[in-house]
């Protein structure tokens, strides 16, 4: 708990560092390219359910595999960094706080360009009213998934329990969707992911709500 205190701490203060990013990239990123391979060369007639479930196990191993040293034997600090980087209070906080910045100063072109990082729709043509919303969607969903979800996981399994959560949601965010292509593939996924939030996302909502 000590050390995931430490970690809540280091990301709201100064988040995901671009030097290091820069030098190592991000965890998320590893995860992705994991994800990647699996996907190109296990889902190869886009009809099956199995190859799916097994893409989703091997990337759940390989991510035990690297966390679980890390946790038992590893250095603490190596260990908080980690953790750090897998949550999203401060990034969470600046991608939303430029939308707002720009509304405040009615300068709606800026705040459509960077409510388009945000989120998927198209955001060219949305009103002051849409835009709010919008970035207001964008900070609920993405408080469970960044914060909320991520740090019942830390509390639960610390650094390995964060990293299979991360690992889960970025796969379904990548291959889990009804797509010719990934319909099938895809399915473990993104049922693995609704399990994985169902607690977080209404201790989400709580939280939100209070």
């Amino acid at each position: 708990m000590f050390t995931l205190l430490i970690a809540c701490i280091v990301e709201a203060i100064f988040g995901y560092s671009k030097f290091i990013y820069n030098q190592i990239k991000h965890p998320v990123v590893w995860m992705g390219a994991v994800i990647s391979f699996l996907e190109k060369n296990c889902n190869k007639t886009h009809s099956s359910r199995i190859t799916g479930i097994f893409a989703i196990a091997v990337l759940l191993v390989t991510t035990l595999a690297v966390t679980i040293p890390i946790q038992k034997y590893g250095n603490i600090y190596i260990e908080t960094i980690l953790m750090a980087s897998l949550l999203a209070f401060r990034s969470l906080y600046e991608h939303v706080n430029a939308v707002y910045q720009a509304v405040k100063q009615k300068n709606l072109e800026t705040a459509r360009f960077e409510l388009a990082k945000i989120v998927g729709r198209d955001t060219e043509h949305l009103d002051e009213s849409e835009i709010c919303k919008a970035a207001i969607e964008s900070l609920a969903e993405s408080f469970s998934d960044g914060v909320a979800a991520p740090l019942f996981w830390a509390t639960c399994f610390g650094l390995s329990g964060i990293a299979c959560y991360k690992a889960i949601n970025t796969a379904d965010s990548m291959i889990g969707h009804k797509t010719p292509r990934h319909q099938y593939f895809g399915w473990a996924a993104a049922r693995l992911d609704d399990v994985a939030n169902f607690i977080p996302a209404r201790l989400s909502a709580i939280f939100i709500a209070l």
